[in-house]
């Protein structure tokens, strides 16, 4: 990596670093552009990455994984990241499955709930899931198509949330049976089952008062899909709530006011061509 560039990304590295600490991150899956800040700034903000290792004598300056509590409900958050994704001079990476099957041996017993942040490809988060075995969310950070709804492998839940911040993502979990693994109701899904039932409940109606001759379907029909729609209805409800939101940052949203002058000064500051 020449001089130029290692300027530039160090330039756009303490930009990146400025910005989370300003937002209160509580933890982020540590990247190449930002180990090239400085180690002592590295090791005040919530860097994490079980699978990544120094080539030299001193220790990687961030955690493998960390704890973070709500009202006594403990979650596990660790990172792992795409094997020679880093600079070869400096880092290496271990096989991401080996590594998070170390890590959930230290975590597995004394957390609640298991967050794992990703930069593997989509096929590696998949191989994760499928070959580990404690994991509850998966947040994948690769060039992928940002999802509207997780993908479930095993009791994994995989999510994507675009790239270059691009999106924001919000996951709320409403979480009552303890038991784990989890099993979610999707609250997304739950609304579907009742917009459709709406919509069953006015054709049923329009049947009867004779106003709907146009519609295909028999009586019979439309109460029978009824009742399967209310029998799933009835296993949604209760249990374990999920609902996820993903809302793209376009320009419906005005800039921060805090952030918009280090963007400026940045510009001022970078070397030519900085991406």
């Amino acid at each position: 990596m020449n001089e130029k560039i290692d300027q530039r990304s160090l330039a756009k590295s303490q930009l990146i670093l400025r910005v989370y600490q300003a937002m209160g991150y509580d933890a982020v899956n540590i990247g190449e552009v930002d180990l090239q800040a400085d180690p002592e700034f590295l090791h005040r903000h919530p860097f994490l990455s079980s699978n990544l290792r120094s080539k030299g004598k001193e220790p990687v300056p961030f955690k493998s994984y960390i704890f973070k509590e709500f009202d006594g409900f403990r979650v596990a958050i660790f990172g792992l990241s795409e094997p020679n994704s880093f600079s070869p001079q400096k880092f290496f990476s271990e096989d991401p499955v080996e590594s998070a099957q170390r890590v959930l041996e230290s975590i597995q017993t004394k957390s609640n709930l298991i967050i794992c942040l990703t930069n593997l490809n989509s096929e590696g988060n998949k191989r994760l899931a499928q070959m580990t075995h404690g994991i509850d969310i998966i947040i994948g950070g690769e060039p992928q198509e940002p999802l509207s709804q997780p993908i479930l492998i095993k009791d994994t839940l995989i999510f994507y949330g675009g790239t270059y911040g691009q999106y924001v993502g919000q996951i709320e979990l409403t979480i009552q049976d303890l038991k784990r693994p989890f099993k979610f109701s999707n609250l997304h899904v739950k609304s579907l089952v009742l917009e459709n039932l709406e919509n069953l409940e006015r054709r049923i109606q329009n049947k009867l008062t004779e106003n709907s001759r146009k519609d295909s379907w028999s009586l019979s029909e439309l109460v029978a899909w009824r009742e399967k729609l209310k029998n799933r209805l009835g296993q949604l409800q209760g249990g374990n709530i999920l609902n996820h939101l993903l809302v793209p940052l376009d320009s419906r949203w005005d800039d921060d006011s805090d952030v918009s002058p280090w963007i400026e000064e940045f510009k001022l500051r970078r070397p030519s061509n900085p991406y």
